[in-house]
């Protein structure tokens, strides 16, 4: 379904604490895997771009017992070394604010700021909504079975006006993130990205979303048992379609609804999801 130009690329964040020389190990086994690029991160830490290897860094804000959460906040394909403080991860007050404080500063240095462990931190919408800039929620580790409740907060998210796109780490080969860029070049991925031309999945299911001129939503994918339909409406944000291997679907938005995404469920039961877009 990538045509003419357009490659099929998967980024990979793989979250992982250790020495420098530990995480390139990990990237070497992604890449061997067959991820066109891979990021990898520790706390505190900033990896380098290197060959087949976003530069990446993580950070955490506040801390457990903070008042307004604690978040961890993972940046990707910055030019340059944030030099995000490492004493904020201490805050007591105001973690929300620092939060924001570090998403600008990924963004200075051209990158993209990733909200992570949002459900294992409790991090609930009142508080994510007064963190500005932020790009996108990654969805947890499969196996822990988070996945599911951090679509909804996207879904939530987006019924108070603030929709996220969802970055899946992904599960072993072929899951993780798949952006739709001309090259696989490293700056290509990360304008790809803030642009939206990306889709997650845990596998290797394939998922497209886009707007016709008539206003109408139009989803086309890989084989699957199952496409859903999400929207900011709080009265009614699922359409199913279900079926034996559906590859298009197509929604007639609501009257007053804003941003619609799609996720399906492909026929080895993996899911896939694209981000919102607006109507």
């Amino acid at each position: 379904m990538f045509v003419d130009l357009i490659e099929k690329t998967r980024t990979r964040i793989c979250l992982r604490s250790g020495q420098q020389e530990d995480l390139w190990m990990v990237a070497n086994k992604y890449a061997s895997e067959g991820y066109d690029l891979v990021a990898v991160t520790h706390k505190g830490g900033f990896v380098s771009e290197g060959e087949g290897v976003l530069s990446s860094m993580e950070c955490k804000i506040g801390n457990p017992e903070s008042t307004d959460g604690e978040f961890t906040i993972v940046g990707i394909g910055m030019t340059s070394n944030p030099e995000i403080p490492a004493d904020w991860e201490n805050m007591i007050k105001t973690s929300s604010s620092k939060a924001s404080e570090a998403v600008k500063l990924i963004h200075r240095c051209n990158g993209y700021a990733i909200l992570c462990g949002c459900i294992s931190h409790k991090n609930i919408p009142d508080e994510i909504m007064r963190i500005e800039g932020l790009d996108a929620i990654e969805i947890c580790n499969i196996e822990r079975g988070e996945e599911g409740e951090a679509a909804v907060l996207c879904d939530i998210l987006a019924s108070m006006g603030k929709p996220l796109g969802i970055f899946c780490s992904g599960e072993g080969v072929l899951g993780g993130v798949c952006v739709e860029a001309k090259e696989a070049e490293h700056q290509s991925m990360i304008r790809a990205l803030k642009a939206g031309r990306y889709y997650s999945s845990e596998g290797d299911g394939e998922v497209h979303i886009s707007q016709l001129p008539s206003g109408r939503i139009q989803v086309n994918c890989s084989p699957s048992l199952r496409i859903e339909f999400f929207t900011d409406s709080t009265e009614e944000n699922t359409r199913r379609f279900v079926g034996k291997d559906l590859v298009f679907a197509e929604y007639v938005p609501l009257e007053g609804e804003k941003f619609v995404r799609a996720e399906i469920t492909d026929i080895n039961g993996k899911r896939a999801w694209t981000n919102y877009i607006e109507v």
